[in-house]
């Protein structure tokens, strides 16, 4: 479990620091109206500090009234995303757009990225909706990677994805 980032979400949230997206399960949700402690099922001034394993509540079968992620887990696969289309050797088909044109290769690379990122997304909501609060950058960037490196290897073959990079 990362109960450490639920904590640090939990003071990053009472400084007012802008470090996570909320996604609201009701309409009447209000972030603004929460109060300190919006990460925790129970506040530390009610928990008994003797023996605070034998009074953990129940989980709740409701669950949080939103879903919480921080920003590095949108930043870090958007910017592979990004790096792919920009970086990667034009290789393919040019494809004109309003900006100008693109090369193929790169562009699919970048798809597939993205789609990566999007079935790590589905397996970490998976977990997210059975209760199970889950650190999210792993799933999120483990799916980018895969799909970068799938869609890298298929669409321009593993040499074009190497660049020159040596180890030694």
């Amino acid at each position: 479990s990362s109960k450490h980032m639920l904590e640090l979400a939990d003071t990053m949230i009472d400084l007012k620091l802008p470090v996570l997206l909320v996604a609201p399960k009701s309409k009447d949700y209000s972030f603004l109206e929460e109060g300190d402690q919006v990460m925790r099922s129970e506040t530390p001034e009610d928990m008994d500090w003797d023996d605070p394993v034998k009074n953990m509540p129940e989980p709740k079968k409701s669950g949080r009234d939103a879903l919480f992620m921080g920003l590095g887990d949108v930043i870090f696969p958007g910017m592979l995303v990004i790096s792919a289309v920009s970086f990667l050797p034009e290789m393919g088909p040019e494809i004109d757009y309003v900006f100008g044109t693109m090369h193929a290769g790169p562009l699919t690379v970048g798809l597939g990225t993205l789609v990566g990122g999007l079935a790590g997304y589905v397996a970490l909501m998976t977990q997210v909706a059975r209760g199970n609060p889950q650190a999210g950058l792993p799933l999120l960037n483990g799916g980018s990677i895969l799909g970068y490196l799938i869609a890298g290897i298929i669409a321009l073959g593993p040499t074009a994805l190497w660049q020159d990079i040596s180890f030694f």
